[in-house]
């Protein structure tokens, strides 16, 4: 299967008025995910758009534009960076319009992503280039086992603003490209740990609630979590611009979404109309008794996934949860799918258990069948630790 094809027919591709600029992306720590996340961004924005490489942590696209605040609207990307370079290595390129830009004193980094050698090849060129353009440049050093700088490291030590880093990025080709945006995750971790209530075990992190957002493709309407907890989904896409509404069984979640709602307008100066109407106690089992039939633009949720485990269950405890939950699912999605726009989007988490190298979770696809949905994507996202493993599925109305 071609690049091309992996991402679907048809390929948006860029007009013959466009710039034709070529943007390397290095996605997260789930790559899946992230390449998913930014398909579903460009395709909302109809953003004219080609994939032409890939390699280990990332890709190359060629846009048609880049939107201005593309990066801090992405949940899953952590580097853009402007293609400058393309061919079999370095060597060849030519760094004269980056160095006439740089002030006498600079301090650069470099980041590999394919194969070391890249790093160390291009560090040195970069040194030898800029001393005989007489500028004093300073190499952010790693250690001998690291061929990239982090995201985290390029904000801290302001590399972006006192200079500049270079990707090197072997796919099947080498792609050099200049870093213009960094994903901010301090300013995520905000959105989650300066909010007032808290609830760390049963809320998704910011940066996977944007993921899900994006993964709903729309600009625009009214985005509902019917299992909203203390509102983090709710919170991303105030944050984007849309009409929220949420509810959950639990009236002291329900409570607590709605103070850190309030402390989102205050801390970023977000208004959320009718706070106290807009998220209410209810049962997602019941949807159809406080939504009309197809009037939510967009569903974006992670049900009840079980008790908390202490430990990795063995198939006959995963079974168990499963069964527990598969009932709630099920009755759900029914009434998500009621009250949902034609063609609009389910972004769901589900769980799933890892047994003995044997993977078990709910039949999406027959829940979304059976509920007149049609199955796009199955996703997993989890860290090693955790026990009940999420599934990021992604629905649509036929």
């Amino acid at each position: 299967m071609s690049l091309a094809e992996d991402w679907g027919k048809p390929v948006y591709k860029c007009s013959s008025q466009s710039l034709h600029m070529e943007f390397v992306f290095v996605l997260g720590k789930n790559a899946e995910l992230s390449e998913a996340e930014l398909k579903s961004y460009l395709e909302t924005r109809s953003l004219g758009f080609e994939p032409i490489d890939r390699g280990e942590g990332f890709i190359v696209l060629k846009l048609d534009g880049l939107p201005e605040k593309m990066m801090g609207e992405l949940g899953g990307a952590l580097k853009i960076g402007e293609v400058v370079f393309s061919g079999e290595d370095a060597n060849a390129a030519n760094f004269d319009r980056l160095f006439s830009t740089l002030p006498d004193k600079a301090l650069f980094a470099v980041s590999a992503y394919g194969d070391r050698k890249d790093y160390v090849a291009l560090a040195e060129l970069l040194k030898k280039k800029l001393k005989e353009f007489g500028i004093h440049a300073g190499c952010l050093h790693l250690s001998t086992n690291e061929s990239a700088v982090s995201h985290t490291d390029i904000l801290k030590k302001h590399i972006l603003e006192k200079g500049f880093e270079m990707l090197a990025c072997r796919g099947k080709r080498f792609w050099l490209a200049r870093t213009i945006a960094v994903h901010n995750p301090f300013e995520f971790r905000r959105h989650d740990m300066e909010r007032p209530v808290q609830r760390a075990i049963f809320s998704i992190p910011p940066r996977l609630c944007r993921i899900m957002i994006n993964l709903a493709k729309i600009r625009s309407g009214i985005l509902l979590d019917p299992f909203c907890g203390i509102g983090s989904v709710l919170q991303e896409a105030a944050l984007m611009g849309f009409d929220i509404r949420g509810e959950d069984i639990d009236e002291s979640a329900v409570g607590g979404c709605k103070e850190n709602l309030r402390w989102l307008e205050k801390k970023y100066g977000v208004i959320i109309d009718n706070i106290n109407v807009k998220i209410r106690q209810g049962d997602a089992r019941k949807l159809g008794g406080y939504f009309t039939a197809n009037s939510v633009d967009a569903i974006v949720t992670e049900p009840y996934l079980g008790e908390p485990l202490r430990e990795r269950p063995n198939l006959r405890g995963a079974q168990g949860v499963l069964d527990e939950v598969g009932p709630l699912f099920e009755a759900s999605l029914k009434e998500m799918t009621a009250v949902l726009k034609p063609h609009g989007r389910i972004v769901i988490v589900s769980p799933f258990f890892d047994v003995d190298g044997k993977r078990i979770g709910l039949d999406m696809e027959r829940l979304a069948g059976q509920n007149g949905l049609r199955l796009l994507q199955s996703i997993p996202d989890f860290e090693e630790h955790h026990r009940t493993l999420r599934l990021i599925n992604v629905l649509v109305k036929d």
